[in-house]
């Protein structure tokens, strides 16, 4: 597959919600790429618990939510890699399977820009691909100059002119699962086929 511009977004899906695919796909057409990946992670080395749900369900949840986008795929590659698994891993590998002529955009969200500078290799990462810092809409850009001690000036700048408005979708994993638990309506949070594969295997209960 020939690919010229490619989208990374990573996470742990527990579960996949209508704010997921709501953002990426507004990433995805605003920075004009020719696909989309969805990176379920097995275990974010910046997070102390696992997910709730198998890797296996999560990568069926994603299926479903994705089946009928055509600018999105699903890459396994961070559930078969050993723990802990590095984003700038999951970057070489595409760098690898896509080669040099193809640019990879990693999506990540304003919340995360804090913790950059904690980032496995962050140096190498910014050389190996363009990180695009997600906003929703209505909200302000995070302060970048918080990484200028650890990253410097020109990676700081770097970073602050890919920023993307997003739409606000105020949903997030942690609240789908507690409606879930509590036997909370979800079906406006949810792909429908998501719904009915949590309902069918009690998850989140």
């Amino acid at each position: 597959m020939n690919l010229k511009q490619i989208a990374l977004y990573g996470g742990t899906f527990d579960p996949i919600h209508q704010g997921h695919t709501t953002v990426a796909l507004a990433a995805a057409l605003s920075l004009g790429v020719d696909k989309l990946v969805f990176i379920p992670a097995k275990q974010s080395p910046l997070k102390t618990h696992s997910p709730h749900a198998s890797d296996t369900m999560r990568l069926d949840m994603i299926r479903l939510a994705i089946a009928n986008h055509p600018l999105f795929m699903l890459d396994t590659c961070e559930l078969t890699r050993n723990t802990p698994s590095y984003t700038l891993d999951t970057v070489l590998h595409f760098r690898e399977k896509y080669g040099e002529q193809t640019k990879l955009y990693w999506l990540m969200g304003a919340d995360g820009v804090t913790g950059l500078a904690r980032w496995h290799c962050i140096h190498q990462l910014l050389e190996a691909c363009t990180i695009v810092t997600m906003v929703r809409g209505g909200c302000a850009a995070p302060d970048f100059s918080v990484l200028l001690a650890s990253l410097g000036a020109d990676q700081v700048k770097k970073l602050q002119e890919q920023v993307l408005q997003t739409p606000d979708v105020p949903i997030s994993s942690t609240e789908v699962r507690r409606r879930l638990k509590n036997n909370l309506a979800v079906d406006d949070l949810l792909h429908p086929q998501v719904l009915q594969l949590i309902q069918r295997e009690n998850l989140y209960r």
